[in-house]
């Protein structure tokens, strides 16, 4: 991905590293538990010395697959969602034919994540990196506001442009994920601040770059599993290990900076 940030500070380490950029991770509800490279600064701390941040991310999320066909809405959730809520409503199957195969979703879900970060300078081109996540689940207060937006943009809420957000109730907390018919979460219990798994990393500043090439370092990450899974853990963790890898390039020109970065877990 690429980005562009300002270059021109007296705070940015050099003028191919600059500020930026804004460090953001995938905030979808699915994939909190695991491992989510994200851009940063190509820059390492220095030897010997350290940094601790802390970060906060909210995001809004709303998805009713069964929308289009009304089979899910405020009434089904007021009586509690089934299985059998998510099917093929059509009328050339029947039975076991009706589940939906592959993944049908009900999430209705605002999502906070704290993380507290440090680095340490390991040497002058290599950090070390911990980072500690916490994450809150519940039904937020954004709803409104998001639905305001949609009609102020001529964007209903009662159909896929709009999520079909106006079939169920504002600021509610609901999480269900079906695969192949069986249910894989099923939610509706708020929580706040628990405990994800950790990341470890290193990051190797390969090159601080010049006014051609580009800066460049590349990162190598961790995500320490946790087996206790029980409960609403089942969504904060994956109770295995995942490894990464993020390479990362940035480049000033005059007060701007060009960001690019690539990777996979």
């Amino acid at each position: 991905m690429g980005i562009g940030s300002w270059a021109d500070s007296a705070l940015a380490k050099s003028k191919n590293s600059g500020l930026g950029p804004l460090e953001l991770r995938n905030q979808y509800p699915v994939t909190h538990q695991f491992l989510s490279l994200h851009p940063e600064n190509t820059a390492t701390q220095k030897k010997g010395k350290s940094r601790l941040s802390y970060h906060i991310a909210v995001a809004n999320t709303f998805v009713n697959t069964q929308g289009h066909s009304k089979q899910i809405t405020k009434t089904e959730l007021q009586n509690g969602l089934t299985e059998n809520d998510f099917y093929d409503d059509v009328n050339w199957t029947s039975g076991t034919d009706d589940k939906v195969r592959g993944f049908s979703l009900y999430l209705d879900a605002e999502t906070t994540r704290h993380t507290f970060e440090y680095r340490f300078g390991l040497s002058d081109s290599l950090e070390f990196s911990l980072d500690l996540p916490f994450l809150s689940f519940g039904g937020g207060a954004m709803d409104s506001m998001i639905e305001s937006v949609h009609d102020t943009v001529g964007v209903s809420n009662a159909e896929y442009r709009g999520a079909f957000r106006s079939f169920s109730e504002k600021n509610q907390y609901a999480f269900y994920v079906v695969r192949d018919g069986t249910f894989i979460f099923n939610s509706e219990e708020n929580f706040n601040m628990v405990a994800a798994e950790p990341v470890i990393g290193l990051k190797w500043g390969l090159s601080d770059g010049g006014s051609v090439i580009p800066a460049l370092s590349l990162k190598l990450a961790y995500k320490v599993p946790n087996s206790e899974r029980e409960g609403f853990y089942k969504l904060t963790r994956s109770g295995g290990g995942d490894w990464g890898h993020y390479l990362i390039l940035s480049k000033g020109y005059g007060s701007w900076l060009a960001y690019f970065g690539d990777g996979q877990t």
